[in-house]
């Protein structure tokens, strides 16, 4: 993957941690982790569309749009549970 696309995933992830500190909130509920919903809902409050779905080894996706091109957020090594 080139660098150029990898640094607006960077920034977006460096954003969405950010806000949710600037919130008080913890990212997953106090587990230190961030979830495919935290994600989701991050983008979302920034006026991007995205969605939980899972990829095909049943971890959380999150399907994204920003500015025009598609973006998939994967989660690995996640527990059993809920995609978000």
């Amino acid at each position: 993957m080139k660098s150029w696309i990898t640094l607006p995933i960077a920034a977006a992830s460096a954003l969405i941690v950010t806000a949710s500190a600037s919130l008080g909130e913890e990212p997953s509920g106090g587990s230190g982790t961030i979830s495919a919903r935290v994600v989701a809902s991050q983008l979302q409050v920034l006026g991007y569309t995205a969605e939980i779905n899972s990829d095909k080894s049943g971890d959380p996706r999150v399907k994204a749009m920003v500015d025009g091109f598609s973006w998939d957020i994967f989660f690995y090594t996640c527990g059993s549970g809920p995609l978000d």
